[in-house]
């Protein structure tokens, strides 16, 4: 089941944000269980964030998390996917259509992004362009 998230699903997240974090582990980086908790308790409980969970057998198995911020030095806001980690592939899709039907409902929105992890599953890539992302531009990082 697809769902809004609720601030009882706050720990789970957290775990599932975690997890999704030691998959692609960048040696020089240390997640950070507390900047963790805080962007996804943003997520969550701010009224201009997005968070949905997928739940099966009442427990959350996936979530989607994007923070809506100021869009740097244009007019009106950009989206940012923050998290988006369901092991049950066909969920990670739905909680993607969620997503962008929510986000169709935010006029101030007027970019989202999402940048693909080196280890993400090969179907990341599929789903985006099938709810009308577009793979345009290059991420580049500097990791101190």
């Amino acid at each position: 089941m697809i769902r809004v998230a609720t601030q009882q699903d706050i720990p789970a997240v957290i775990e599932l944000s975690l997890e999704a974090l030691s998959i692609d582990g960048y040696t020089e980086l240390v997640p950070s269980r507390e900047r963790t908790a805080i962007t996804v308790q943003e997520c969550i409980c701010s009224a201009k964030n997005f968070s949905w969970v997928s739940e099966v057998g009442g427990v959350v198995c996936g979530a989607l998390g994007v923070l809506v911020m100021p869009f740097m030095m244009y007019e009106r806001n950009q989206a940012v996917i923050v998290m988006w980690y369901c092991p049950r592939s066909s969920d990670g899709l739905k909680l993607l259509r969620e997503f962008k039907s929510w986000m169709s409902t935010k006029p101030m929105i007027r970019q989202v992004v999402y940048s693909e992890e080196r280890k993400s599953d090969c179907r990341i890539s599929k789903y985006l362009q099938k709810v009308g992302f577009q793979d345009c531009l290059p991420t580049h990082v500097l990791t101190r």
